[in-house]
């Protein structure tokens, strides 16, 4: 029986912990995704319509799965760079205190 296959590998950050599925498993990390395409034009029958219109219904049920997956590592990965930032935002390093200085002058000199 023909199927619709869609193949996944992620490499996410390392300090990036896995997202965790319904059931308390973490996602992988790659999946494999097969579904079938239904009904199946007979071996004898060469109209590729009947195949192609088949087919459809099974690359858009790959692309909902494929978005599922993709969408729960991007909010783990979003989480983890929101928290990074959270960390990153009260150390400054001098060299951005010293951009920050001049361009306040150079917003007096504007106003004057």
């Amino acid at each position: 029986m023909p199927e619709a296959t869609a193949k996944l590998s992620l490499n996410p950050p390392a300090n990036v912990p896995a997202p965790l599925s319904a059931s308390g498993m973490p996602w992988p990390t790659s999946s494999s995704t097969s579904i079938p395409v239904e009904p199946v034009p007979s071996q004898a029958s060469s109209d590729s319509r009947t195949f192609y219109a088949a087919l459809i219904p099974a690359v858009q049920e790959l692309k909902s799965r494929v978005n599922e997956e993709l969408s729960v590592w991007k909010e783990a990965v979003g989480d983890a760079e929101k928290g990074r930032d959270a960390r990153l935002s009260g150390k400054r390093r001098p060299a951005e205190e010293d951009e920050d200085e001049e361009d306040d002058g150079e917003e007096e000199d504007a106003e004057e």
